[in-house]
C-alpha cells in the first residue's frame, strides 16, 4: 500500500505542530536516523514549520516507512484527541507496508524515541499534562548503548544515548491508593557506620520521633554546608515529608510519610569531572560534553557507587535524594510549586548539552543543593520497585555486580520537559547504562 502525494501533502500538514520548534526537529532526526548521522545533513532545519514537516515526512516514507509509523505512533500517544484518530488511517497504511523483519524492532524503536521527541513536541505545544495526567499510569527507563565502541559524533550520540523509555500500564485499572490510605509512616535512621558495601541505613521503625513535621514549611531551616576534601555538601536535616504525588505517573503512588532520624550531608552539586579526576574515579568513557565544571556523565552505576564510597560516601537513596529537594513542604519543584524557566537547566533552555554545575542558583532547594532539576538525572543507590518505599524489602540491597535489575534515577536533565524535572519523578535503568544524560552525586552520614 502506497501513499499518494496528496496524502503526504496531508500527513504533513496534521503534524506541522511537531516541528514548529527547532528543537523538536533535531529531536526527530535524531532519532529517525540513529545509525547514519549523515541523513540529517538532507534536512534544512531553519525553515518553516509546515515546510519542514512536508520534506521530513516525504524522505521517511521514501526512506524508511517503519521510522514513519513509529513516529505518527508517538505522535498519536501523545497528542491524543482528534489528532490521533485523523493519523490512524495513515498508521494503518503504513503497517502494510512494513515487513515482518521491520515489525520485530518497532515497538522497541516506537520507545526508544518518546521520551526525547514526546518531551520536545509537548514543550511546543503545551500539553505536558496530556502526557502523564491523561492515563495516569506513566512510567520511566533509561534505555542505553553499552560497550566499548570508539566515541560516536555529537548527532550520533543525541541519537543513540539521548534516549529514555516511557512505558504505560494501559490495562492496570485497579484504583490507585489514596493519600489517606493506611500507611504508617517510616522512620529511617540514617547510617553511622558502614554495615554493608553500600554503606546504606538498614534501621526501620514505626515509632515516629519528634522532628520537623511533613507540611512545615521548609524555610524554617537555614542551609548549612561543609567542604569535605575540596567538595562543597549541604546538611540535610532531621525531618519527616510526603514522598510521592499524587498527581503524577503510576509509580509516584501512593503518598506516603517517610521521617528521618538524624541528618545526612549531601553534594550541594553534581559531582563534576574535575571532581571525578580528583579523586581519581574510574570510568571507562569520558563523559562527552567535557568541561571540568560541567557534570560527569556516561557513568554506569557501578562506577558512580564507587566513586561515593572512594570518598568516604555513597549514593543516596531515592528517598533520600527526595527528601533533599523537596523538604517537610514536598515542594513540586525544589524551589516551589510553580515552573520558572530560569531555575533549571532543561530542554527548553539547555541548548541540547549540559551547563556547569550551579550555574541556576535560583533553583536551589531548601537545603541549599542545586540542580536537583535537570543538568543531569542523578543515580541513586535504590532499586526501582512500587511505592510505598520500605528499606527494609530489598529495594536497598547489596546485589553485587548484577546487570539485570534497574535502579532509580532522579531529577531529570538537560533534555528532559518541565514535566519530567518534578522532584517527585522517577526514572530508571540498568546499572550498566552509560548515557550522556546521567551523572550523580554523593551522600554521607552526618557528622
Amino acid at each position: 500500500m502506497t501513499l499518494t502525494s496528496t496524502q503526504i501533502q496531508h500527513l504533513a500538514t496534521l503534524i506541522t505542530p511537531a516541528f514548529e520548534d527547532e528543537s523538536a526537529r533535531k529531536a526527530l532526526l535524531f532519532m529517525a536516523f540513529p545509525n547514519d548521522h549523515t541523513k540529517s545533513a538532507q534536512f534544512n532545519v531553519s525553515q518553516p514549520g509546515r515546510s519542514f514537516a512536508v520534506e521530513v515526512v516525504r524522505k521517511l516514507y521514501q526512506n524508511s516507512r517503519s521510522d514513519l509509523l513509529v513516529l505518527l505512533q508517538v505522535v498519536q500517544e501523545y497528542m491524543g484527541g482528534d489528532l490521533s484518530r485523523k493519523l490512524q488511517p495513515f498508521v494503518e497504511l503504513l503497517s502494510q507496508s512494513v515487513t515482518e523483519d521491520d515489525a520485530t524492532v518497532l515497538s522497541a524503536r516506537k520507545w526508544r524515541m518518546t521520551v526525547l521527541l514526546g518531551g520536545a513536541m509537548l514543550a511546543v505545544v503545551g500539553l505536558m499534562i496530556v502526557l502523564i495526567g491523561r492515563t495516569g499510569h506513566g512510567e520511566f527507563e533509561l534505555a542505553a548503548t553499552t560497550g566499548t565502541t570508539p566515541t560516536p559524533s555529537g548527532a550520533q550520540v543525541l541519537a543513540s544515548l539521548t534516549i529514555g523509555a516511557i512505558i504505560e500500564n494501559r490495562t492496570d485499572t485497579a484504583a490507585e491508593p489514596s493519600a489517606t490510605s493506611a500507611t504508617p509512616a517510616v522512620v529511617l535512621t540514617s547510617d553511622t557506620q558502614t554495615p554493608t558495601r553500600l554503606g546504606l541505613p538498614t534501621t526501620t521503625t514505626l515509632a515516629a520521633p519528634t522532628l520537623i513535621a511533613a507540611g512545615t514549611f521548609n524555610n524554617v531551616w537555614t542551609p548549612a554546608e561543609r567542604d569535605f576534601e575540596g567538595v562543597t555538601m549541604v546538611l540535610v536535616p532531621a525531618g519527616c515529608f510526603m514522598m510521592g504525588s499524587e498527581d503524577g505517573a503510576s509509580d509516584e503512588k501512593p503518598v506516603h510519610e517517610i521521617c528521618f532520624e538524624r541528618p545526612f550531608w549531601i553534594d550541594q552539586t553534581e559531582v563534576t569531572q574535575a571532581q571525578f579526576r580528583q579523586f581519581s574515579g574510574t570510568a571507562l568513557k569520558a563523559s562527552y560534553y567535557r568541561s571540568d565544571d560541567h557534570p560527569v556523565e556516561q557513568i554506569t552505576w557501578f562506577e558512580a557507587r564507587d566513586f561515593c564510597v572512594q570518598r568516604g560516601a555513597r549514593l543516596p537513596t531515592e528517598v533520600e535524594w527526595e527528601y533533599a529537594a523537596r523538604g517537610p513542604e514536598g515542594l513540586i519543584y525544589p524551589w516551589g510549586n510553580t515552573f520558572e524557566s530560569d531555575k533549571a537547566i532543561y530542554a527548553g533552555n539547555s541548548g541540547s548539552r549540559t551547563t556547569s554545575v550551579g550555574s541556576h542558583p535560583g533553583g536551589s532547594s531548601w537545603v541549599g543543593a542545586l540542580d536537583m532539576s535537570g543538568n543531569v538525572f542523578e543515580w541513586t543507590s535504590s532499586l526501582y520497585q512500587r511505592y510505598p518505599y520500605q528499606a527494609s524489602d530489598g529495594r536497598e540491597a547489596d546485589t553485587g555486580e548484577r546487570m539485570d535489575i534497574q535502579r532509580v534515577v532522579r531529577g531529570g536533565s538537560w533534555f528532559s520537559a518541565e514535566n519530567f524535572i518534578r522532584a517527585s519523578f522517577r526514572f530508571r535503568g540498568a546499572p550498566g547504562d552509560r548515557v550522556n544524560y546521567v551523572g550523580f552525586r554523593c551522600v554521607r552520614a552526618y557528622p
